[in-house]
């Protein structure tokens, strides 16, 4: 399979900056995510991967292989590139079958017809669509025609596969095991994956490492646990789960001050003075009872709740700013006691 370099691309469309100075590397048989809303580039960024367009400034690099370069000029067009891709849409002709859709692609290589019969049942087993050979398309469903899609791009055994948001036209109640069979089947070929997404479950799901893009922009790369866990900037607290946000002002060194008054605790390397946004996640938080000890207790007055089953997400007021906490308790009311650990409090400066 192959590494993929891309050292501070960018692209550029009239006065629009789709892409800006990206540097990001992707080793050898990893599955990487590009995780971020719509138009912050990822998708942009999978087109010039493929060679479906040209960095305005920067390189890419394939498996050792100069395959873009904006100070030389230099560039090997997509057919070139010997990379799979598949669309959102999957893209499969309506006339044709399974088993000639999945063969086009050998031949078009000129493979020798025993051959590529050959291949095609061995990639529409490794897929788990044998049997389906002579169907047409509109005769499967929408899971059914990605994985079609998927053995028609692994047949000629590219050695980076890209996936545009795959999962999307598949069932909600059908995407979480085409999630876990993905996973599986990508670990079984070992074959580098960049895999687009807005969708932060899957990016979890799926990922040996994930990078969060915003307005054109890396803004953190890191595996699944560090990207929840360690958050880097507001944006990605938020964007990848979901999170509070509380204004207040560094008092002393592990000491903040919310804005109303409250007083926390919290792991900081900002001086005194500074004015911070401290992030919490929900599932963080929980009803502190008598007795019951925390690094962190405030008292918070519930205004609204959201029934989920086995368990509750409270809506309340700190002071003058919202907080969100789950529980398992359901009948919670008025004012109660919240806490959570000082390690869980991600603390920003206010400006970033």
């Amino acid at each position: 399979m192959a590494d993929l370099n891309l050292i501070s691309i960018s692209r550029k469309y009239g006065g629009f900056n789709a892409l800006k100075d990206l540097d990001l590397t992707v080793r050898d048989g990893e599955f990487v995510s590009l995780l971020g809303p719509s138009g912050c580039g990822k998708s942009t960024t999978l087109a010039l991967i493929a060679g479906l367009d040209n960095p305005t400034a920067g390189q890419i690099e394939i498996d050792g292989k100069i395959v873009a370069d904006a100070s030389t000029r230099r560039f090997v067009p997509a057919e070139q590139r010997n990379l799979g891709l598949v669309l959102q849409s999957y893209a499969l002709w309506p006339h044709m079958t399974v088993a000639q859709n999945v063969g086009l692609p050998l031949e078009i290589r000129n493979v020798p017809k025993a051959e590529r019969k050959a291949r095609t049942q061995e990639y529409l087993g490794l897929v788990e669509m044998g049997g389906f050979e002579d169907r047409y398309p509109h005769e499967l469903s929408g899971g059914q025609q990605q994985r079609v899609a998927l053995a028609r791009t692994l047949v000629y055994e590219p050695i980076l596969l890209l996936l545009d948001e795959p999962l999307s036209n598949v069932d909600a109640k059908l995407r979480e095991r085409a999630r876990m069979w993905l996973k599986a089947l990508q670990r079984r070929l070992k074959v580098t994956t960049i895999f687009v997404t807005h969708d932060q479950s899957e990016a979890l799901a799926l990922s040996d490492r994930i990078a969060v893009m915003s307005g054109g922009r890396l803004v953190q790369a890191g595996t699944p646990l560090e990207i929840y866990r360690n958050p880097k900037a507001p944006f990605v607290a938020d964007f990848v789960g979901s999170a509070n946000f509380l204004k207040g002002r560094v008092e002393a060194p592990g000491k903040i001050i919310l804005h109303g008054g409250a007083s926390i605790r919290a792991s900081t390397a900002l001086p005194p003075g500074s004015e911070v946004v401290v992030a919490l996640r929900p599932e963080d938080l929980s009803p502190v009872r008598p007795g019951e000890s925390s690094d962190n207790a405030v008292s918070v007055k519930i205004v609204a709740k959201d029934f989920l089953g086995p368990r509750c997400i409270y809506h309340a007021r700190l002071c003058d700013q919202d907080l969100r906490f789950e529980s398992t308790e359901l009948s919670l009311e008025g004012q109660v006691a919240v806490g959570f650990s000082k390690d869980v409090a991600f603390v920003f400066e206010a400006n970033q």
